[in-house]
């Protein structure tokens, strides 16, 4: 079977982000070794959120759009497709950007620095290189900083420690290690401050990373 996939980049920020379906280049979905992604739940959960973006797109409305978006990259990331799971991601952000969901843009700004974190990781594993995988990880940087910005705007103490420990992550496997301290420490001053507590994140290779909806968030 084949799923649709978008090109490696995004076209320029001026001109209309928000590709169809039907615009996307079908290819059969591999893993991050290049390898053909067997039939099974993996697969099934892509072809399935497919189709829910399918449906949605006739309608185009932005929550459900990137809502939509989001799921398909977010099945790409756990196949480990993170070219495409980039390119859905960053559409799901561009719906999500009007509506002013702090939430919903701090989620997909954490995936998406997961998954440039992860192709730098493949990049410099594939060359031998600790520096082949340079540009990936300034992106996943990047990313990571602005959900940790957008994520002190939340009323909800608990739900920004969460954010703050999944970017400090991000940071410290990028190399990022005394920013990611940072973030470390205003994620315990926010625990003993505020007793916010530190939820499960799963943070496993592949998983398909949720964040709780922080309260008093508009």
């Amino acid at each position: 079977a084949s799923f649709p996939r978008a090109p490696n980049r995004l076209r320029d920020d001026n001109k209309d982000a928000r590709m169809t379906t039907a615009q996307l280049e079908p290819v059969t979905a591999h893993d991050a070794s290049g390898h053909l992604v067997p039939d099974g739940p993996l697969r099934e959960a892509l072809r399935l959120a497919v189709r829910v973006l399918d449906l949605v797109e006739r309608r185009r409305r932005p929550v459900e759009m990137s809502q939509a978006l989001g799921q398909v990259g977010r099945c790409y990331q756990a196949l480990g497709d993170w070219s495409s799971a980039d390119v859905y991601l960053r559409q799901a952000l561009h719906w999500a950007e009007p509506l002013g969901a702090v939430d919903r843009r701090v989620e997909l700004l954490c995936d998406l620095a997961e998954v440039n974190c992860a192709a730098g990781e493949q990049a410099n594993d594939a060359a031998g290189d600790d520096h082949a995988g340079h540009e990936e990880y300034e992106q996943a940087a990047d990313l990571a900083f602005q959900a940790a910005r957008l994520a002190a705007l939340a009323a909800d103490a608990t739900w920004e420690v969460n954010v703050l420990v999944r970017a400090a992550d991000v940071l410290d496997r990028c190399g990022e290690h005394e920013d990611a301290i940072h973030l470390q420490t205003r994620a315990l001053t926010l625990i003993s401050q505020q007793g916010a507590q530190v939820g499960a994140l799963p943070l496993d290779d592949g998983a398909i990373h949720r964040l709780p909806t922080p309260r008093g968030v508009m």
